[in-house]
């Protein structure tokens, strides 16, 4: 008897740990105490950010250049596993979110981008610290018996110093922050240039 069994558009998610984190720790608490942190009237009372209209660029406003040479390498690694070479990248748009106590961020996505990404620059290991999730784009999966079986949230583990990065479509919130200290998460939207590789750079890749 011959079959085949393949897992069908699979989401690749990059977790990474900074290396030189107490030097990017440094550069952004540097500017987290310069700014004063707001609800953006468009989302309602969810959670606090540094620029609640998303039109100023954290990391251009604030010359943060060792995180973006540390998320080159990152992002570099996070392309070529998807079978892209990356000859450059931009960002649309870089902010702050600090989470106080009853905080959240629905369930949302980033339509639109081509890449999505979280740092953990303050998180705290207890019960009650607002999670990151993940979420299913097909919301037809809870309709029947398996697909729940492939749907439902995904607790994204934190970590000081981790880099998350995914595709901007992908679904994602914060539960509810039950603790009386701060939860403080840099956050980010890539556009990438450069092109797929074919078969000969993917060999070389994988030699």
């Amino acid at each position: 008897m011959e079959y085949a069994i393949k897992d069908l558009y699979p989401t690749p998610v990059y977790f990474g740990l900074v290396e030189n984190k107490d030097e990017i720790q440094k550069e952004f608490s540097d500017c987290i105490g310069e700014i004063d942190f707001n609800y953006s009237k468009s989302f309602g009372q969810t959670h606090h950010l540094s620029d609640p209209t998303f039109k100023e660029h954290l990391f251009e406003k604030y010359k943060i250049e060792k995180f973006v040479d540390e998320l080159k390498k990152h992002l570099g690694i996070y392309m070529s596993h998807m079978g892209f070479q990356l000859s450059g990248f931009s960002f649309e748009s870089s902010w702050i979110s600090l989470y106080r106590k009853g905080d959240y961020a629905h369930v949302h996505h980033h339509g639109g981008v081509d890449i999505s990404g979280a740092y953990y620059h303050k998180i705290n290991k207890e019960e009650g610290d607002g999670q990151f999730f993940f979420t299913s784009p097909n919301l037809a999966l809870d309709t029947s018996l398996m697909g729940k079986k492939f749907g439902g949230r995904i607790p994204v583990p934190p970590e000081e110093g981790a880099l998350l990065l995914f595709p901007g479509w992908l679904p994602h919130g914060v539960e509810t922050h039950q603790l009386d200290v701060e939860r403080i998460v840099v956050s980010f939207n890539i556009h990438v240039q450069g092109q797929m590789m074919d078969e000969e750079m993917l060999s070389k890749l994988y030699k």
